[in-house]
Order: C-alpha cells, then sequence, then structure tokens
C-alpha cells in the first residue's frame, strides 16, 4: 500500500489541480500541502476528512489503510442495486447508524 503523501499526491493529479487550487479547495496553504505531499508533515484529523470528502474516497483510503477507495455511500449504493433492496425508511435507519461511527 501506498504512503499517505504519495496517495494525497496521487489524488490531486487525477483531477489535473495544482497545489495552489487544492488549498484553496481545501482551505489551507500551498506550502502546507506541499510539506504533506513531500512527507514534511502529517496531517491533522479535520484534513484528512476534509480531503476525503473533496476526493469522495474513504479516510481509510486516503490514509492507505485501504486500497480500495469505496464509501459507505458508494456501498449502501452498490449493495442496493446488486441485492434485495432496501427501502428508503431502511436506508435512511442505516445511514444513521454509520454517520455516528
Amino acid at each position: 500500500m501506498q504512503k499517505f503523501h504519495v496517495r494525497l499526491r496521487q489524488l490531486r493529479r487525477n483531477k489535473k489541480m495544482t497545489l495552489d487550487a487544492l488549498a484553496k479547495a481545501l482551505d489551507t496553504t500551498k506550502t502546507t500541502l506541499s510539506r504533506y505531499e513531500n512527507n514534511k508533515r502529517l496531517p491533522d484529523a479535520d484534513f484528512i476528512a476534509k480531503a476525503a470528502l473533496f476526493f469522495n474516497v474513504s479516510t481509510d483510503y486516503i490514509l492507505s489503510l485501504s486500497d480500495h477507495p469505496t464509501t459507505v455511500g458508494d456501498f449502501l449504493d452498490t449493495t442496493q442495486s446488486e441485492h434485495a433492496p432496501l427501502t428508503e425508511a431502511e436506508l435512511t435507519e442505516l445511514r444513521k447508524m454509520v454517520d455516528k461511527f
């Protein structure tokens, strides 16, 4: 598995974004992002969550704890289409439970 700094750079490049553009999108500085990408500094939990939401990947993926970028929402949508469908109320309840964790 890749390290966080490699994964962050890969995600940014996949979106064809400059450091400046990503810094603006994530409300940080170009210098901070550069330090993350060059493995000179580790991000805090808030940045990790914000980046995962921005790139629509799981925090496990962005932290390189998983090689699967699927978010819980994507998983629920896929499960919904491939298996016995859940009612809207069941999906809502399931999402509430996931949000608690």
